[in-house]
C-alpha cells in the first residue's frame, strides 16, 4: 500500500454522501418518487407496486449480506460496481417494462443499493472513523429531496413514468461519476490514525433486533402516509412528502449522533423510536394538515437518525473477518420487507389506513423498550439451548467429509 495523502475527512464524507444519494436516493427512493407517474400512465398497478417494493427490499438484504465478509481491498470496487448498477437499472426502468421485468429490475436495484450502503459506510469508516457519519448519511436525505422534487416537477408538466426514470438515470450518472472517481483514487491511500473504537453500550444481538424494528416501523409510515395525504388533499402531490422527509433527514444524523455521544447508544435509540412512534401515530390522531406535516418532519427526522446510530454502533462493534454493518443493513431490510406484508394483512380484514400506522407506532414503542433493556439479549446457550453453530455442526462436518 503506497503512502498517498488522503483528502480532508469532510471531502471524503462528501464523496460518500454522493454515493448514498445515488444508491439510496435514486436506487431506493427513485421508485417511490416515480410510482405515482407510472400509475397515472397505466404502467403500474397497485398490486404490482406492492410486489415490486417487496422485491426491492429482498434485493437490499441480499446485497448487504453479500458484503458481510468482503475483504478491505474489494470494498471500493464493490461500491463502484453498485453505483454503476444503480445508473444502468434506472435507465432500464425507463424502457416501459412489464410488471415482472420491473420487479426483476427493482430486485437488482435493491441488491445494488444494499451494496452501496454497506460499502460506502465501510470505506469511509475505515479511512477516517465514524466522526463524519452525519455527512455520509445526510447524503440519503439530500438524494431523497432532490429525487422527489424532480419527479414532482416532471409530473406538473405532464411527463409520465418513462420520462421520470430517464431523468433519474441522468441524475444518478451525474452524481455517480465523481463519487466513483474519487473513491477509486483512495484505493492505495493509508487510513488516518484512529484510536481504538469504544464499544457501544448495546450488545450485538440487541442492536440487530432493535435496528430491524426501525425498518418495519419506518416503512409502514413511508408507504401509507402519502395515501393519507392524497385522500385528504387531492390537489397536493404526495411525492412532496418525501422531499420533506429528505430535508428533515439532513440535520437529523448529526443531532442523533450527538445524543449518542452525550447519553449513549441505548438511550439515543430509545428516544429516536419514541419520537418516530409519535410521528407515525399523528395521522391516526388527526388528518389536519399540521398533523400530516408534523408526521413527515418527525419520521423524516428519525428514520435516517437511527441508521446513523445503528451503523456507527456496528462499526464500533467491528470484529476481524466480519462486517456487522452488513448484517445490520440486512436486518433493517428484513423489517422493511415484512412491514408492508403485515400492513396488507391488517388491511385485508377491513378498516382504514389508521390500523397499519398504529401497528407501526406500537412496534416502534416496542423497539424503544427493547433498546432500554439490559445491554445484551440472552444467547441460546445461556438459556440452556444449543447454539445455532452447534445445530449446524453435523451438516458442516458432513460437507467437509465429502469435499474433494
Amino acid at each position: 500500500m503506497r503512502n498517498e495523502p488522503l483528502p480532508h475527512p469532510a471531502v471524503l464524507a462528501g464523496i460518500g454522501a454522493l454515493a448514498l444519494a445515488v444508491g439510496i436516493g435514486v436506487g431506493r427512493f427513485g421508485f417511490t418518487a416515480a410510482a405515482p407517474a407510472m400509475a397515472r400512465d397505466g404502467s403500474l398497478t397497485q398490486a404490482a407496486c406492492a410486489a415490486t417494493v417487496a422485491a426491492h427490499f429482498a434485493g437490499y438484504a441480499v446485497g448487504a449480506l453479500s458484503l458481510a465478509r468482503l475483504r478491505r481491498e474489494h470494498v471500493v470496487p464493490a461500491c463502484v460496481a453498485g453505483l454503476a448498477a444503480c445508473v444502468a437499472l434506472a435507465a432500464l426502468a425507463s424502457q416501459s417494462l412489464g410488471p415482472w421485468w420491473m420487479g426483476a429490475d427493482r430486485f437488482l436495484a435493491g441488491v445494488a443499493s444494499g451494496v452501496v450502503m454497506v460499502a460506502a459506510s465501510t470505506w469511509l469508516f475505515a479511512l477516517v472513523g465514524t466522526r463524519w457519519a452525519p455527512v455520509l448519511y445526510g447524503g440519503v436525505g439530500l438524494g431523497v429531496a432532490v429525487v422527489s422534487e424532480m419527479c414532482c416537477a416532471l409530473a406538473a408538466r405532464g411527463h409520465g413514468g418513462t420520462d421520470a426514470w430517464t431523468c433519474l438515470a441522468g441524475l444518478a450518472a451525474v452524481l455517480a461519476v465523481p463519487a466513483a472517481g474519487w473513491m477509486l483514487s483512495t484505493r492505495d491511500a493509508t487510513p488516518r490514525p484512529q484510536a481504538a473504537p469504544t464499544p457501544p453500550d448495546i450488545g450485538r444481538r440487541c442492536l440487530l433486533g432493535v435496528y430491524a424494528v426501525g425498518g418495519f416501523g419506518y416503512v409502514v409510515s413511508a408507504t401509507y402516509l402519502p395515501t393519507v395525504v392524497r385522500d385528504g388533499f387531492p390537489d397536493m402531490d404526495p411525492v412532496h412528502l418525501f422531499a420533506l422527509f429528505g430535508l428533515a433527514a439532513l440535520p437529523s444524523c448529526w443531532a442523533w449522533l450527538r445524543v449518542d455521544a452525550l447519553f449513549g447508544t441505548r438511550r439515543a435509540m430509545t428516544a429516536n423510536y419514541l419520537v418516530q412512534a409519535v410521528g407515525t401515530a399523528l395521522p391516526v390522531l388527526s388528518h389536519h394538515p399540521l398533523a400530516l406535516l408534523g408526521s413527515s418532519v418527525l419520521v423524516g427526522g428519525t428514520f435516517m437518525g437511527v441508521v446513523a446510530l445503528g451503523m456507527s454502533a456496528g462499526r464500533r462493534h467491528a470484529t476481524p473477518g466480519s462486517n456487522l454493518m452488513a448484517y445490520l443493513t440486512a436486518a433493517y431490510a428484513t423489517g422493511q420487507f415484512l412491514g408492508p406484508l403485515a400492513a396488507a394483512a391488517i388491511l385485508s380484514r377491513g378498516g382504514t389506513l389508521d390500523r397499519p400506522l398504529l401497528a407501526a407506532s406500537l412496534s416502534l414503542l416496542a423497539g424503544a423498550a427493547a433498546a432500554g433493556l439490559p445491554r445484551e439479549f440472552p444467547s441460546m446457550t445461556s438459556l440452556g439451548m444449543p447454539s445455532l453453530r452447534a445445530l449446524l455442526a453435523p451438516a458442516t462436518a458432513g460437507r467437509r467429509r465429502h469435499r474433494y
